[in-house]
C-alpha cells in the first residue's frame, strides 16, 4: 500500500490502524502536508469522541505533528479524565519551547492536587526543562506529596530539578527540603551545600541557619553530618 497517494481524510483515519507501522508513517505524512484545517477538525473530533485512550493519544500526537493544537487548548486539555492524557499534555506543552506563564500557573495548580502519580512524574520530569527561577513553587508542591516518598523515580526526578538551585539560594532549598516529604532530599542537599563550600557563603552558615529551625531529629543529624564533614570530622 502507497500511503502518499492516499488523501489527508485518509491518512487521518489511518490513525485508527491496528498496524502501529501504518498509524507512524500516515502521521509522517499529515506533518509533511503541513496544516489542514479538515484534518484538524477530523483528528479533534477523534481526540474528543473516540472510547480508546491509545487512539485519543494519536488524534493529540498527529494535531501537535501537523501544528493542529496551541498553549490554549493544551492547557484546557490538561484538565481531561485520562491520566495518560494528562501526562503527555506536560510533555507536549514544553516539547518546541520554554513554558508560557499560564503554563506554570497550570503546573503549579496540577503538583498540588493531580491524583495520578504518572502525570505527577511527568511534571517532575518537566522541571528540568523549565528555567531554574520559574522552579520554585512547582517543585515545593511536588517535594510535599507524601504519596510519592516510596516512588521509584519521582524523589530523584525532583532531586535532578533541585540541585541547580542550591547555589542560586541555598537557604531556600535546604528550606524546600526540610519541609518536604520525600527521603533523602535533604542529605542530598546538604552534601551539596557542602560541595560548594568556597563558592559563597560559607557552607557551615547555611546549614547552621538550617540546624536552628529544624526539629525532626533525623533531619537534625543529617544536617549535623554535614557541619562535621566541613570540620574534617
Amino acid at each position: 500500500m502507497d500511503l502518499e497517494r492516499k488523501s489527508s481524510a485518509d491518512l487521518v483515519e489511518f490513525q485508527l490502524h491496528a498496524n502501529e507501522w501504518y498509524v507512524r508513517h500516515s502521521r509522517r505524512l499529515l506533518q509533511e502536508r503541513g496544516p489542514d484545517p479538515d484534518v484538524h477538525a477530523a483528528l479533534v473530533e477523534m481526540l474528543e469522541e473516540q472510547p480508546r485512550v491509545t487512539r485519543r493519544l494519536r488524534a493529540l500526537w498527529a494535531l501537535h505533528a501537523t501544528r493542529g493544537i496551541d498553549r490554549h487548548d493544551l492547557i484546557e486539555l490538561s484538565a481531561d479524565t485520562e491520566e495518560h492524557v494528562r501526562a503527555w499534555v506536560v510533555r507536549l506543552l514544553l516539547e518546541n519551547e520554554g513554558p508560557s506563564a499560564a503554563t506554570l500557573e497550570r503546573f503549579s495548580v496540577m503538583a498540588k492536587g493531580e491524583e495520578s502519580a504518572l502525570v505527577r512524574m511527568y511534571l517532575a520530569s518537566a522541571l528540568q526543562r523549565i528555567a531554574l527561577e520559574d522552579r520554585w513553587e512547582i517543585l515545593e508542591s511536588l517535594a510535599g506529596r507524601s504519596e510519592d516518598a516510596r516512588d521509584a523515580n519521582i524523589p530523584l526526578l525532583l532531586w535532578y530539578a533541585a540541585e541547580p538551585l542550591v547555589p542560586l539560594d541555598p537557604d531556600r532549598l535546604v528550606a524546600l527540603a526540610l519541609a518536604s516529604e520525600m527521603p533523602n532530599l535533604l542529605s542530598f542537599a546538604v552534601k551539596r551545600v557542602v560541595a560548594m563550600n568556597g563558592e559563597g557563603e560559607p557552607a557551615a552558615e547555611i546549614l547552621e541557619r538550617a540546624l536552628n529551625i529544624a526539629e525532626d531529629p533525623e533531619q537534625r543529624q543529617a544536617l549535623r553530618d554535614g557541619l562535621l564533614e566541613l570540620a574534617g570530622e
